[in-house]
């Protein structure tokens, strides 16, 4: 979301979990026009701008029509439109072949950040984390203040889920 927030001034967002009655917006013609009156109808205090306005649809795999329809609009090349499931890869491929907007679906499947990458989101260095690196490969320790704040970065990356894959990052 913060991409969009960044990039566009209006956001049309449907979460297909917590909002599963909005899935009768995709129920009969997905004709642009006639999703682009809906999607109106039912967000009518926001403005429709040409290239202001991106559509994001998350849970996408909740709703196989929603997914269908990233083809009629991304031909009428009004808006912008980005469908995200965290179970996309799983149960979203298990639908009729009809379901599947062949050539208008761009998959990127996504990983839980290493503890470098969370390194990098708390705006640590790479060069400090490299001669942390260095320190670990060569088996010598880091001096104390050094080890102390490293351990408690990686005890709040244990803390919100992160998941080691290995440490030192070669």
């Amino acid at each position: 979301m913060d991409y969009c927030r960044s990039h566009y001034s209006e956001i049309v967002y449907i979460n297909f979990l917590d909002e599963s009655d909005k899935k009768e917006l995709f129920e009969g013609n997905l004709t642009a026009d006639s999703l682009l009156s809906r999607l109106r109808l039912v967000f009518p205090s926001l403005i429709f701008s040409l290239g202001k306005t991106v559509f994001f649809f998350d849970e996408a795999q909740e709703c196989p029509r929603a997914r269908y329809a990233a083809k009629p609009l991304m031909l009428d090349g009004r808006y912008d439109l980005i469908e995200s499931g965290s179970l996309l890869g799983l149960r979203g491929y298990n639908r009729r072949p009809a379901d599947i907007p062949v050539g208008f679906e761009h998959c990127l499947t996504m990983a839980p950040m290493d503890f470098e990458e969370f390194l990098w989101a708390k705006g640590v260095g790479k060069d400090i984390i490299e001669q942390a690196r260095q320190a670990f490969l060569s088996l010598k320790p880091l001096d104390r203040f050094s080890n102390d704040v490293f351990l408690k970065y990686f005890r709040e990356y244990a803390i919100v889920g992160g998941m080691l894959k290995r440490w030192p990052p070669i």
